[in-house]
């Protein structure tokens, strides 16, 4: 027999969004500014990595805005976001987040899908909530200088606080222990799923 929801039962919502780009840094809506009150459930994120961004892809973070117009709660990055460590190329699924899968090509790139739900740790906001996220590579300075030596065309596609001189000079002078580790943003095709519940319709 059914049963009468609450009045206060919220509306399930799922909003898609994709970004296919050449621009590294864009800022990635995955859930546009809604009004009311409501629970945001989780994340579906899809990354495919140009081949010449061959270095770790699971860098990026999200960033919340709760109940504000400006972005108030940060994740860690996708790897310890989404609980897998420093195993982020296995595939797993778990209830609360999963490596769907992970394919890496021939010619360099790949794609990746993880999912990230706030079951446990609930996500509430009483009068709005927004949703991006920035795609984020990263690798020891050693690793990077190396990457983007072989072919330094390759530069085009990243956005980097410091430029390749700048890395090989701290490296010649006596950087680069498995610590020193280099994170830019890069141009990552994007196709996200953000699940909530609002208030209404």
């Amino acid at each position: 027999m059914d049963e009468d929801l609450p009045e206060d039962a919220g509306y399930l919502h799922a909003y898609y969004n994709q970004m296919i780009t050449d621009e590294p840094g864009q800022v990635y809506t995955v859930l546009p500014l809604v009004e009311g009150r409501g629970r945001y459930l989780g994340t579906h994120l899809g990354i495919r990595v140009k081949a010449e961004n061959g270095l770790e892809w699971h860098h990026g973070g999200f960033s919340f805005s709760v109940d504000s117009d400006q972005p108030n709660m940060l994740t860690a990055t996708l790897d310890d976001y989404c609980g897998s460590s420093w195993d982020y190329d296995r595939v797993y699924h778990h209830q609360d987040s999963g490596l769907l899968f992970s394919e890496y090509f021939p010619e360099g790139g790949g794609e990746h899908a993880i999912y990230c739900y706030h079951r446990r740790d609930p996500l509430y906001f009483q009068e709005s909530c927004s949703v991006t996220y920035r795609a984020c590579h990263g690798a020891p300075v050693t690793e990077f200088v190396e990457w983007y030596s072989t072919d330094e065309s390759r530069l085009k596609a990243i956005a980097c606080d410091q430029s390749l001189d700048d890395i090989r000079m701290f490296i010649a002078e006596g950087g680069g222990k498995s610590s020193d580790f280099v994170e830019f943003f890069t141009n990552d095709d994007l196709y996200s799923v953000a699940y909530y519940y609002l208030d209404r319709p």
